[in-house]
């Protein structure tokens, strides 16, 4: 004898919900009818939703997750009904969310409960289920996402689908959302405007296509993801000044990186423009620390990818700060790059020279590398407030070549007297510029060929 005990829970649950649906639906008969014959036709369905008023959004809602179960309603037809009758904005809303929603349970009964109840709900769809079930095998977030967009898949059975394969839930969440919003925005649309939207819905077409693709590729390369605030500083600037290169099509030609040896060194280079602090990490790997101005520290977002990738502040009246942080860096073995010139120098001028570079070399031992680098004067526009602040105004490269010379390595040992040391530095630092200046004038040689 069977009895209520022996029947699975899993079971029960079932047929006490299949109850529910039969004696709702035919207690509801006449009207349901009614509606169904409605919803074929556009013009009656608009007209319709517009009589109910206040409770027109509640119905569009409630019909717009029911669509996602039963074929026989429109959905399509019932969104552009929105769009007419509630305008775009509203229209988005309740019909993104309200097939979210749908998409999302069918989903999970799906998963939930498999294969014979997915049947028994789309009896007449089982080959279309299997079909794509067979197809979609493997099958990731992306895939999932164009079924939500594109007209060539049977968008609503695609939630059994992903619900009785493998994608992970969040996948399948993330593919829903996106797919279901951009489909609500097209739809809706063009019941509210027709086939002739205005341009701010090409924009949003636009740019929600954009975030998308941006999206994924982020979420494709998520194993190369930043792990920390230094590292996304970083991957931040560097995306910056591979930008700056690209968009104003810079060349870069360098001579002598194999005279750049591996661990802490210093990268002394003259300052014609300020580009160069742009496009001389491009040429260097590991960890590449500027001395530079503490004023671009207060810049918005220049300022937090400068302070987080560990770029060193250099502050009026504190350079011994700076100093004691570049060694500091040059003792862990990284690259500290300086212009000792302290200050751009277009014209190369002939102007006071700061010690810092001879300083830290005496002091950590690490090799100063050379660099002298020649850019066109008609390569570059002086960008600033405007013609009555002309002293403020700087020169940035924005076409032709970056040219760059570097040279071998020059170590200075830490053995200086104490009472010659002033004298020496000098010394050094009128050398290592004599250095500069030389592989300047090669890289200006090479422009002229």
């Amino acid at each position: 004898m069977i009895t209520l005990s022996t029947i699975p829970t899993r079971k029960i649950k079932i047929i006490a919900l299949v109850s529910l649906a039969v004696l709702t639906l035919w207690t509801f008969r006449a009207p349901l009818v009614s509606l169904m014959v409605l919803l074929q036709d556009q013009q009656a369905l608009s007209a319709y939703v517009q009589r109910l008023g206040s409770f027109g959004p509640v119905m569009l809602f409630a019909l717009l997750v029911v669509q996602v179960f039963l074929a026989i309603i429109p959905g399509h037809a019932l969104m552009m009904a929105g769009g007419y009758v509630y305008g775009p904005l509203a229209a988005i809303t309740i019909t993104a969310t309200s097939t979210i929603l749908g998409s999302q349970v069918a989903f999970w009964v799906a998963r939930r409960y498999g294969r014979q109840v997915i049947y028994r709900l789309a009896k007449s769809d089982i080959k279309v289920i299997e079909k794509w079930d067979h197809i979609a095998q493997k099958q990731g977030a992306l895939f999932f996402f164009f079924t939500f967009v594109l007209p060539i898949f049977p968008s609503d059975l695609m939630c059994y689908v992903a619900g009785l394969g493998k994608v992970a839930p969040h996948k399948f969440l993330a593919a829903n959302i996106a797919g279901r919003i951009l489909c609500a925005i097209t739809i809706t649309m063009i019941g509210a405007f027709g086939f002739s939207p205005p341009w701010q819905f090409w924009a949003l077409a636009l740019g929600g296509m954009t975030i998308l693709f941006i999206a994924y590729g982020v979420y494709k390369n998520r194993a190369n993801l930043p792990r920390s605030r230094k590292e996304l500083a970083h991957t931040l600037g560097m995306w910056i000044l591979k930008a700056y290169r690209r968009i104003f099509s810079i060349q870069m030609c360098v001579t002598g990186l194999e005279n750049v040896p591996s661990g802490s060194k210093i990268l002394a280079a003259n300052h014609p423009n300020l580009s160069d602090a742009y496009l001389l990490p491009l040429l260097f790997n590991g960890n590449v620390r500027f001395l530079a101005q503490a004023s671009q520290f207060l810049i918005p977002v220049l300022g937090w990818i400068l302070k987080h990738s560990g770029q060193i502040p250099v502050r009026s009246g504190r350079k011994l700060e700076a100093y004691r942080t570049a060694c500091q860096a040059l003792a862990r073995g990284d690259t500290v790059v300086i212009f000792p010139e302290g200050r751009l120098n277009p014209g190369n001028e002939k102007i006071k020279n700061c010690s810092g570079a001879v300083r830290m070399a005496l002091s950590s031992g690490a090799p100063i590398i050379p660099i002298g680098i020649y850019v066109s004067r008609q390569d570059t526009v002086n960008v600033g407030p405007g013609a009555g602040f002309a002293k403020t105004r700087k020169p940035w490269q924005v076409r032709g070549k970056f040219i760059v010379h570097i040279g071998k390595p020059w170590s200075l040992g830490t053995d200086l007297p104490e009472k010659q040391k002033p004298k020496e530095i000098h010394k050094l630092t009128d050398s290592l510029m004599e250095k500069i200046d030389t592989l300047r004038k090669q890289s200006l040689q090479e422009s002229v060929k």
